[in-house]
């Protein structure tokens, strides 16, 4: 994988300098009748440019052909053979990817070699878009070859460039192959789309298959992951929901950040969009427009000066995606501020980074300042509930303290009674369970002489002269 990313980043010098082999022009100032190259050599005339067809040109142009063959032709036509064999194990590890998983064997028993192998080529695409690694080799090669072959003519030279250039970016804007962080729960919900017409349609059948294969790999590295104990802890994660709120604030911002100004595709068409305006000043500037006018020097200032600033701002936001890359959460942290007008996103179905990024743990919304809820009557309603509750309870404690000294009451009787071996007659009242309606009367209340106590009974009260018959 190392080797391909290396050849990768070679391919547009290397093919360059073979191309620079025929590139025989004549001279600019004279035309003396030969053509010469572009590259000088102690050999031809004590370090002047070599004559083409004789010399050291002739002796390399055999080297360059077959260089140009074995190279320029030949890694791309080996990278799409390999890209082609192993089709159908890198669109599934790309889903892997997607997912989050697939780093370990046991989560991706079919494509991790393959990953371990090749995934420089293709680890940056959509599973749909593998093969846009040779789009980009075919524009780096007509780039190359544009900017050699017709040095001679600066406005048809910088026309070619930026026709590829102009091609290439619309290509881009339709199928943004990149898999950033954004693209990841777009890419996993086309799968689901995808497997769900596979119930029905025959030209579909294998995405549904491939999603059970994700799903059993997701599934196995959960598994894996728990075994290890890499599961999520969360036995303090309430204790201060204010500073997790603000985590979860500061989090969703670095996310979406990431997403809006520095994902792949974003990163491409900014860089493509430089290109062609600078190509496009070119070709302004060779036109031959500004020559011998100066009434208007005014016009071509402004353009020079509109090509200096897109150049300084792509240099600029060059260099920001690359801290980003290197250290992304100093980087972000420190231009999330000045980003945060970006940070609307509508909520995709699969989240595979954060998922907890979005929840607001600080507040409530319905108490912010300003808050008008959607309906009166609502409020209303749960005015009346919380009064009814408020009865219902201060009721219930009356009945609780009714019931505690009626007990109290009944103790002190039975031990009066009991003092004198007479059985009680007068304690036949009506018992019924805490919170519920007495079914007699309340009973009337007597003194009676012994003990002082009060006693509920069903009949009338007794007079004095009665109870002592009976004692």
């Amino acid at each position: 994988s190392v080797f391909l990313i290396i050849m990768y980043v070679m391919y547009l010098n290397v093919t360059r300098k073979s191309l620079d082999i025929f590139n025989c022009n004549p001279l600019p100032e004279q035309d003396d009748g030969y053509t010469y190259t572009s590259f000088t050599s102690l050999s031809c005339d004590g370090g002047s440019l070599c004559r083409c067809g004789e010399g050291i040109q002739d002796r390399l142009v055999p080297l360059a052909a077959v260089f140009l063959v074995l190279y320029s032709a030949g890694f791309p036509a080996a990278v799409f053979a390999t890209l082609k064999r192993n089709h159908e194990l890198i669109r599934e590890d790309q889903y892997l990817r997607a997912s989050g998983v697939g780093d370990i064997r046991a989560s991706n028993p079919r494509a991790y070699d393959i990953r371990k192998r090749y995934s420089g080529v293709y680890m940056h695409f959509k599973p749909e878009c593998t093969y846009w690694i040779m789009n980009i080799l075919a524009r780096k090669f007509a780039v190359a070859a544009g900017a050699l072959m017709f040095r001679s003519n600066t406005t048809f030279q910088l026309s070619v460039i930026l026709l590829v250039l102009f091609v290439s970016f619309c290509l881009h804007l339709q199928y943004r192959p990149y898999l950033s962080t954004g693209e990841r729960s777009i890419v996993l919900r086309q799968l689901d789309e995808k497997a769900e017409r596979g119930r029905d349609l025959v030209e579909f059948q294998s995405y549904t298959e491939l999603q059970r294969r994700v799903q059993e790999c997701v599934k196995k590295h959960k598994e894996v992951m728990h075994k290890k104990g890499a599961r999520f802890d969360g036995k303090d994660m309430w204790k201060d929901s204010a500073s997790m709120g603000q985590l979860a604030k500061a989090v969703a911002r670095r996310r979406r950040a990431q997403e809006l100004f520095f994902d792949y595709n974003t990163v491409e068409a900014v860089l493509l969009a430089s290109s062609i305006l600078i190509c496009l000043g070119g070709v302004m500037f060779s036109s031959g427009r500004f020559d011998d006018r100066p009434d208007i020097v005014a016009q071509r200032d402004l353009i020079s000066y509109l090509i200096i600033v897109t150049v300084v701002l792509t240099i600029l936001y060059l260099i920001l995606v690359v801290l980003v890359e290197i250290f992304p959460t100093l980087t972000v942290r420190s231009f999330t501020k000045c980003l945060q007008v970006f940070q609307q996103r509508k909520p995709e179905d699969h989240e595979v980074v954060d998922l907890n990024a979005d929840l607001q743990m600080e507040a409530n919304p319905m108490f912010e300042e300003g808050y008008k809820p959607a309906n009166n009557h609502l409020k209303e309603q749960l005015g009346e509930a919380q009064a009814e509750l408020d009865r219902m309870v201060k009721q219930n404690e009356d009945l609780r303290r009714e019931l505690q000294r009626s007990k109290q009451t009944e103790q002190q009787g039975t031990d009066n009674f009991e003092t004198f071996g007479v059985p009680n007659p007068m304690m036949q009242t009506t018992r019924k369970e805490f919170g519920q309606t007495r079914a007699a009367e309340k009973p009337k209340r007597t003194l009676f002489g012994l003990g002082g106590s009060n006693r509920k009974t069903n009949s009338e009260p007794k007079s004095t002269d009665e109870v002592e018959d009976e004692l």
